[in-house]
């Protein structure tokens, strides 16, 4: 037996309080969860729900100045929850903000980091009302109380929101009673993303929808915002049914305080007179306005406004400090700016500007959407502005280096009132000042001095450009030299483009590429427009067009050279088609002086089709260019004819052409003869013959027509001397009208009765009309036969009876109305004839001042008895 003792067990040596703080913490977490089992339990039960929703109504109550429903909350609130039937009215129980559902999911493990995630926040239903309260103010501005001064925080917090998917379905927003021309915003939805950190804030809306029923508009767009500290940026897109809304960038800074937007707006004149119906516009309104301020005490504008011819530019700045609006004008120069005597002041007064410009100076003009840049050299510019808060009238001068611009406007800023019915109430506000019209005259006699020595070319400009669409693209590019320009565009109804460049170079060279698509004119539609052109450093020209579309194409190549006062272009390709009509040109060149002269040399154009065949040829010669046509068109369609041309395609018949013509220096003989067969809907036959000859410098037209079988009938004989070159312009502008012989028309109507069918409301029913007018004034006649005329009440018959006669230069018509029925009244009136009565410029010219006098008498007018009957007034 051993007496080794076993060994004893040692003691654990931890202290007691641990095991006790084991047994604490095991029981702490039976608990918690327990509690929050527990409580996973209450919000699955409508009872525990229940709870949770009177909690939040007595949590938010105290912050609304009125009353809040809740109708539900679901949801676990661990991950996600939702609200149902939520309403806030104010004090008088009118409901403001009502909401069908709002649900959230969101994460809870960034909590222990200072973060919140949301990865889902969707509203839905949401309905806002807007009204005025009883003090002006809209009723959200005191829907909620907002915290007292002392619980706003006074640091940045240093939590941080993050919601990756912001949904609002289909909102609603009443703003008629706010904005009654926006009424109701209906099925607004907005969706993008949300991040908060700090003071920093990102939205990034990428779905911006609305439908505004008052203004027949579904919007759709964008939103970027972002604000960094004491930096704000933004841009917006809105595009609607003939409206877009561009706000390419927005920049505010708080300190140092800088601002920095840009606003482009383009609309519909439909569009614009739902908010101003007194501007009567009738084409598409564009807009731009660019502003910018450093420290916010001044604030520099730069607006834009275009409609149709109309357009408007301001440069200006506020003085936000004085109150106060001044414009300036912006000149500059090559050694700086180069402007004195500069005043412009507005008040309540009016509007007052004059200065002048000397020197070498670069005048720059700024107008919507364009920017124009020309040196004017040794020039001297005289501006003088005056007007009142209505009206603005203006005129600017150049004078200098023997060139000379002058440029008159006006400006309407307020229409004039409308006439208002008597007993109608006069109109309390007077309306807000708008552009009614502008008017310019320009005139350039000398565009060569005008550009200066940089470009040595001579002669006069005059321009006049339009472009209508729909344009759904256009681009230009170019360079000249070391200056470069751009442009680029879209447009409904008229283009808007925009050019950068700093002038024309001394030696002009560069490249130019212009391309448009979808342009519509004449009743065509061209897919594609484009043309290039090239001038080297040598003055070499080379260009090319190209034209495209459904019934017309057209391609043609040239090159050339520029000199001093002179183009010459040699044509190397040319090739079209309008429809089934191809033309084809060989090799020749066009010569154009900028005196206005235009020479052609080895030129030959043929266009054949069927019943066309047209052959265009021109030979040079020592004097100038000989031209020579053969034409031969027969039996053409009118109605193919007239649909080609966009026209009304109820005219049927024929036209037939043919002749032989040769102009130029060396010899001038022409003989075309032209029948034309027509028929107009119900109206009768219509026919036409006309011949014109050219023979030892005499012209001759005679043309005979009728309508109908005897209907009417006109003749018309004309005749004159032409010049030694019947082709130049410049020799039938100095000959004017001195060798114009004696010429005649005759227009005579057999029976007015048949007349009368063809047109029901012509009360003539007989008689006849002949008319004589002659180059020759005391060949002038004129005679209307008795006739009668079937009264508007009853079945009696009117005499007329008119004589003509000539009395020198004047002309006098008397005229009578001798009818049982009416009574009598008579006609006189004196007429000063010009020297050639078929000059019809002559008549444009002042068409009132040829008017002597004008009398009316009227010898018994009173109705009979039978009129009365026929009136139903008496028995």
């Amino acid at each position: 037996m051993s007496d080794r003792q076993p060994k004893k067990p040692e003691k654990d040596r931890r202290p007691r309080w641990r095991k006790w703080l084991k047994r604490f913490g095991i029981t702490l977490l039976v608990v918690v969860l327990l509690v929050v089992g527990l409580v996973l339990t209450l919000t699955k039960t409508d009872f525990g729900r229940n709870q949770i929703r009177k909690q939040v109504l007595g949590a938010v109550a105290g912050y609304v100045r009125g009353s809040i429903a809740l109708k539900s909350i679901d949801g676990d609130l661990f991950s996600d929850f939702s609200l149902r039937g939520l309403v806030i009215a104010d004090q008088k129980g009118r409901p403001a903000i009502s909401l069908d559902r709002l649900r959230v999911a969101y994460q809870l493990g960034g909590l222990f980091n200072q973060s919140v995630r949301v990865d889902k926040l969707h509203l839905k239903g949401l309905n806002l009302d807007l009204w005025k309260t009883s003090d002006g103010a809209v009723n959200l501005s005191t829907l909620f109380i907002p915290p007292p001064p002392d619980q706003e925080p006074q640091e940045p917090s240093a939590w941080s929101v993050l919601v990756e998917d912001l949904w609002l379905d289909k909102a609603r927003i009443d703003l008629s009673e706010i904005v009654p021309e926006l009424g109701v915003i209906e099925d607004l939805t907005i969706r993008g993303r949300f991040s908060l950190v700090g003071t920093n804030v990102v939205v990034e809306l990428r779905e911006l929808k609305a439908r505004l029923p008052a203004l027949e508009q579904n919007l759709d767009g964008d939103l970027q915002l972002a604000m960094t500290g004491s930096r704000v940026e933004a841009s917006l897109r809105l595009e609607g049914q003939g409206v877009v809304v561009r706000v390419p960038t927005a920049m505010f800074i708080s300190d140092p305080k800088i601002l920095v937007a840009a606003v482009l707006i383009h609309a519909d004149p439909k569009l614009v007179a739902k908010f101003a119906p007194e501007a009567d516009l009738k084409a598409p309104v564009d807009l731009s306005v660019m502003a910018s301020s450093a420290g916010l005490q001044e604030l520099s504008v730069a607006v834009g406004a275009r409609a149709g011819k109309a357009r408007v530019s301001l440069l200006g700045r506020v003085d936000v400090e004085k109150r106060s609006v001044s414009a300036s004008l912006a000149l500059s120069g090559a050694n700086g700016p180069a402007v004195t005597g500069l005043s412009p002041e507005i008040s309540s007064k009016g509007l007052r500007v004059a200065g002048t410009v000397d020197d070498h100076a670069r005048f720059v003009g700024y107008a919507a959407g364009l920017v124009q840049a020309f040196s004017v050299a040794e020039q001297r510019l005289d501006l003088a502005l005056e007007g009142d808060p209505k009206r603005v009238e203006g005129k600017v001068a150049s004078r200098g280096a023997g060139a000379r611009l002058d440029v008159e406007g006006a400006l309407v800023l307020v229409p004039e009132p409308k006439p208002r019915a008597e007993g109608a109430p006069a109109p309390v506000e007077e309306p807000e000042p708008i552009l009614e019209e502008v008017s310019v005259k320009a005139r350039v006699p000398n565009l060569g001095r005008l550009l200066g020595r940089s470009v040595p070319v001579r002669g006069s400009l005059r321009a006049n450009v339009k472009a209508s669409g729909p344009i759904s693209a256009l681009t230009v590019r170019g360079s000249a030299g070391a200056s470069g320009f751009s442009a680029s565009g879209t447009a409904a109804d008229q283009l808007t483009l925009s050019f950068n460049g700093r002038g024309i170079p001394s030696a002009p060279s560069g490249s130019v590429t212009a391309e448009a698509t979808n342009l519509r004119t004449g009743g065509q539609t061209i897919d594609q427009a484009k043309v290039s052109a090239t001038i080297d450093a040598s003055r070499n020209l080379s260009a090319a067009v190209a034209v495209r579309g459904k019934d017309v194409e057209l391609s043609t190549k040239v090159g050339g050279r520029l000199e001093d006062d002179r183009l010459d272009v040699a044509i190397r390709q040319l090739a079209g088609r309008y429809q089934k009509l191809r033309a084809r040109g060989s090799g020749g060149r066009v010569i154009a002086r900028f005196d206005g002269n235009v020479t052609a040399r080895d030129l030959q154009i043929e266009v054949a089709d069927g019943s066309i065949r047209t052959t265009v040829k021109v030979t040079p010669t020592a004097a100038g260019s000989q031209i020579s046509s053969k034409i031969d068109i027969r039996d053409i369609e009118l109605a193919k004819l007239a649909e080609s041309f966009g026209l009304d395609d109820d005219i049927a018949g024929q036209l037939s052409l043919n002749g032989d013509v040769e102009l130029g220096p060396r010899r001038n003989r022409a003989q075309l003869d032209l029948d034309l067969e027509a028929n107009y809907r119900d109206f009768p036959t219509a026919r036409l013959g006309a011949t014109l000859s050219l023979a030892r410098r005499r012209l001759e037209l005679a043309v005979d027509g009728s309508v109908g079988r005897d209907l009417a009938k006109a003749r018309l004989r004309f005749a004159t001397r032409t010049p030694r070159d019947p082709t130049s312009a410049l020799a039938w502008q100095r000959q004017g009208r001195s060798r114009l012989e004696p010429s005649e028309l005759v227009v005579g109507i057999d029976d007015l009765g048949t007349l009368g069918r063809w047109i029901p409301d012509l009360p003539f029913i007989g008689g006849s009309v002949s008319l004589r007018i002659g180059a020759d004034e005391s060949a002038t006649t004129a005679t209307f036969a008795t006739s009668s005329m079937q009264t508007l009440y009853s079945t009696s018959n009117i005499d007329l009876r008119f004589d003509a006669s000539v009395e020198g230069a004047r002309f006098a018509v008397q005229g009578k109305v001798d009818g049982a029925e009416l009574g009598v009244v008579e006609l006189e009136s004196k007429v000063t004839l010009p020297s050639n009565p078929l000059d019809a410029s002559a008549w444009k010219k002042a068409p009132l001042s040829h008017v002597d006098s004008v009398e009316i008498s009227l010898k018994r007018l009173w109705p009979s008895k039978t009129m009365w009957q026929e009136l139903g007034i008496a028995e």
